[in-house]
């Protein structure tokens, strides 16, 4: 016995027929932002960067992101499901929202876009971290004919070298690392597996495989690879102020500020209707404030930015690989000398 009547259940029955598919969908509603407005104000947003490489970099990655769910040739194109497309949606206008706050002088979103655009974060940072992994090449005849090498995440297995001299370098310098830039910092360069599990016997290879696995892309996901020397160089002249930015950013559009349509009886009556309102508050400062985008600002930015940059060179002679840091400078306190004359006035010494 149904608890629905016969009437209600074939209708209930035949809409289900008509409109397969889960019922959460068939309740959510169309997404009102229009996908092409979305991407013009993204790239619109990304020509007024006070960076040229952000500029670059964040506008391939708005074209690069769009173009890869439509593609450029309609023959190539695919349906997006719907709840896919709310979520595409989602992050557009979160990632419009970003570069906003940005280039209106919010510090953190604009280190977000500096940590996008020079590889501390995001995909550059894992494009970056893939040219790292590479496999070590043999550098004479006798490495070629060497004995092979453990297998890939066995107990004697170890990661390639630069990778093992970068994770040693940065596990040193934690310390002068900031965690709002790289997340969590710890590292741990040696894997700690036990010998033996809880029953007391022997470490199955298969579990040992899965504890070296994840050690190692745990470290990979804490690690801060190397930029291209040119690069590294040109962020450096940035930062102490040698080079300026190349063109500058666009002039953003001026906004048409329409006409107040409040008359003075529409004030007196809201004022009579809901009391006095609030002036201005802090309320919208809650999570930071708007700076001035001004060459001494941006050179702090690109100072920090410079501190989470290694430059790692290969050193012939010792065979290894060397990482070198920018240390954060730290103000010497200055020691004013008292006059022998006025030793004895202060301390009673003659």
């Amino acid at each position: 016995m149904g608890l629905l009547p016969t009437s209600q259940s074939a209708v209930v029955s035949s809409a289900e027929a008509f409109c397969p598919g889960p019922k959460p969908l068939q309740l959510m509603a169309l997404p009102l932002t229009n996908a092409l407005h979305l991407y013009r104000a993204l790239l619109r947003e990304c020509t007024y960067l006070p960076d040229s490489q952000a500029r670059t970099y964040l506008r391939d990655h708005v074209i690069h992101s769009y173009r890869k769910h439509l593609p450029r040739y309609q023959q190539k194109r695919k349906e997006i499901p719907l709840r896919r497309r709310v979520a595409l949606l989602h992050r557009g206008r979160k990632g419009l929202s970003v570069l906003r706050r940005a280039n209106e002088g919010y510090l953190k979103p604009l280190q977000n876009v500096l940590c996008l655009a020079y590889g501390r974060k995001g995909r550059r940072r894992r494009k970056l971290m893939d040219e790292l992994m590479q496999e070590d090449i043999p550098h004479d005849h006798e490495a070629v004919h060497a004995p092979s090498d453990p297998q890939k995440y066995s107990r004697d297995w170890l990661p390639p070298s630069t990778v093992m001299a970068l994770l040693r370098s940065q596990s040193m310098n934690t310390e002068h690392l900031d965690r709002t830039v790289t997340g969590p910092t710890k590292l741990t360069p040696k894997p700690a597996v036990p010998e033996q599990n809880t029953w007391g016997r022997q470490m199955p290879e298969k579990r040992v495989k899965n504890l070296m696995r994840k050690w190692y892309a745990k470290q990979l996901d804490r690690l801060l690879p190397p930029l291209p020397e040119r690069e590294f160089e040109r962020l450096q002249e940035l930062s102490h102020g040698k080079i300026g930015t190349d063109d500058g950013p666009v002039p953003r559009r001026r906004k048409v500020v329409a006409p107040s349509a409040e008359t003075p009886s529409v004030v007196n009556e809201m004022l009579l209707l809901g009391g006095p309102q609030k002036s201005h508050t802090f309320a919208a400062y809650l999570h930071g404030r708007p700076h001035r985008l001004t060459p001494r600002l941006l050179q702090r930015m690109w100072l920090n930015i410079l501190h989470h940059v290694p430059m790692m060179t290969r050193n012939a002679s010792k065979d290894r690989w060397e990482v070198k840091w920018t240390v954060k400078g730290r103000a010497r306190p200055q020691v004013s000398e008292v006059a022998s004359d006025h030793l004895e006035a202060l301390f009673g010494v003659p």
